[in-house]
C-alpha cells in the first residue's frame, strides 16, 4: 500500500486538490507546507534567497517537519513545486526510507534550486517540456479539477462573454491585458477580467514603475476567486485569454480548466500543438493582440461536447494517475471504478 507525504508551497488550493484526487483512488496521502510562513515577507525573502531573513525560522521549521515525516511511515514523499527545500532536507528525509520523487510547477529558470539534488530522486517529471528533454525527466501536463467539466447541459449555458481572463497581475500581464481591453473596445467586445495581487500597496508600487499596471489598480482583488466561480466564468466564455509566465514554457492549469469548460483558449503558447490534435483544435495561437481582430466572434457557436478521452486528457485523474506511474506503481490498480 502507498502513504503518501505531498511536500509542497501553498499556492491557490492546487496542492489540496492533488491531495483529495490520490485520496480518491484509495492512497493515504498527507501535505506539508514547504514554508514555514506564508506571509508576504517570508515568500519575498524565499524567493530572494535572504537566508540572513528566514535562516532560523526555517531551520526550525524543517527540523519539525522532517521529525513527521520521519514517523509517518510514509512510503513515498512527493516534492511539488519546491524551491525551499534544500539537498541536506532531502537527505534527511530520505533517511526516512521513503521514495522521492518531484513535480515541478515551475521552470527551471523560475526554480533552479531542485537541480542540486535531482539526481538523488527517484521519480522526476515537470510540466515544462523543454526542462524535461534538458534533465531528463518525465513530462506531465497540468489538469482541470472536475467542478471544470462542462454539465450536461451546457448547450443551455448561452456563453455571452466574448473573452475572459483570470490570473495574477505578475510581470507583463498589465501590458498584454491593456492591449486587449482597446482592442475589444474596437471590435465591440464583451470582456471578463477577474484579476487577483497579494497586495494593493505592492501592485501600487510595481506600478511606479509600469505604467499600463495603474489602469487596473482598482479592477484587482487581493483575496482571489473561488474555482466554482471562475469555472462559471469560463462556462458563459467563448474563448479564455491565457498568458503564461515569461520565464515558462508549459502549459497553464488554466489552458486545461478552459478547455474543460468547453470555451476555447486564445494563446501565445506554442506548446498547445503538443495538445492532442482534437484539442488544440480549440486553441487560437496569438503572436500579437491585433491578431484577435481575424476571429469571427459573432459566428460563435457552442464547441461540441468533449469525448470521454478528451475529459479524461484534461482531468486531474490523468494527472494524479501520472504521479502514481512515476512512483513506480501501476496507477490502474488505484483508477477509480466510474473512470
Amino acid at each position: 500500500m502507498i502513504k503518501l507525504a505531498i511536500i509542497a508551497p501553498s499556492f491557490f488550493s492546487y496542492i489540496e486538490a492533488i491531495r483529495d484526487e490520490f485520496r480518491k483512488k484509495g492512497i493515504e496521502c498527507d501535505i506539508y507546507d514547504e514554508r514555514h510562513s506564508n506571509s508576504i515577507l517570508s515568500k519575498i525573502s524565499y524567493r530572494l534567497r535572504l537566508s540572513i531573513v528566514t535562516k532560523k525560522k526555517k531551520d526550525t521549521y524543517y527540523k519539525g517537519l522532517i521529525q513527521s515525516i520521519n514517523c509517518g511511515s510514509y512510503t513515498d514523499v512527493l516534492l511539488v513545486g519546491t524551491e525551499v527545500i534544500d539537498k541536506s532536507h532531502l537527505k534527511k528525509i530520505k533517511k526516512s526510507g521513503a521514495k522521492v520523487h518531484i513535480y515541478m510547477w515551475d521552470s527551471v529558470k523560475n526554480k533552479p534550486n531542485y537541480l542540486d539534488y535531482l539526481h538523488e530522486l527517484f521519480g522526476k517529471s515537470s510540466f515544462e517540456i523543454k526542462d524535461c528533454n534538458t534533465y531528463h525527466m518525465k513530462y506531465i501536463p497540468l489538469f482541470a479539477e472536475d467542478l471544470f467539466s462542462i454539465p450536461c447541459d451546457h448547450q443551455k449555458n448561452k456563453r455571452f462573454i466574448d473573452i475572459s481572463f483570470c490570473g495574477t497581475l505578475h510581470t507583463h500581464r498589465s501590458l498584454y491585458l491593456y492591449k486587449l481591453q482597446q482592442v475589444s473596445n474596437q471590435l465591440n467586445l464583451k470582456i471578463e477580467f477577474l484579476l487577483y495581487f497579494h497586495s494593493k500597496i505592492l501592485f501600487f508600487i510595481k506600478a511606479l514603475f509600469n505604467p499600463k499596471d495603474m489602469y487596473f489598480l482598482n479592477k484587482i482583488t487581493t483575496k482571489g476567486f473561488s474555482k466554482k466561480y471562475v469555472a462559471k466564468s469560463m462556462r458563459r466564455s467563448k474563448f479564455v485569454f491565457d498568458i503564461h509566465h515569461k520565464n515558462q514554457n508549459g502549459l497553464t492549469a488554466r489552458t486545461f480548466e478552459a478547455l474543460r469548460s468547453g470555451a476555447c483558449l486564445i494563446t501565445y503558447n506554442k506548446n498547445i500543438y503538443t495538445l492532442p490534435d482534437d484539442l488544440h483544435d480549440r486553441c487560437v495561437f496569438i503572436e500579437k493582440i491585433e491578431d484577435i481582430k481575424k476571429i469571427n466572434f459573432s459566428a460563435f457557436t457552442e464547441t461540441a461536447p468533449l469525448s470521454n478521452n478528451q475529459d479524461y486528457y484534461l482531468s486531474i485523474s490523468r494527472f494524479v494517475n501520472e504521479l502514481i506511474d512515476l512512483m513506480g506503481y501501476n496507477s490502474k490498480r488505484y483508477t477509480k471504478k466510474n473512470e
